[in-house]
């Protein structure tokens, strides 16, 4: 498995994780992570949206 799938996965992995970590501390505790999740859903968007680009001009170029 190329390197770009596994940072794929790995991404999606961390980001279905922290919805669920930061659902659970909501409903029982109430903690708010405003920032944080900006930040966060940010930088792994970010990263999933760059290697698509990247895949979908390898693929354009042959």
């Amino acid at each position: 498995m190329p390197a770009m799938d596994k940072y794929v996965i790995f991404s999606i992995m961390a980001i279905l994780t922290y919805t669920v970590v930061a659902i659970v501390l909501f409903t029982f505790w109430q903690v708010e992570m405003d920032t944080l999740t900006t930040c966060f859903y940010g930088f792994f968007g970010g990263e999933v949206f760059s290697l698509a680009l990247i895949k979908v001009f390898k693929l354009k170029r042959g």
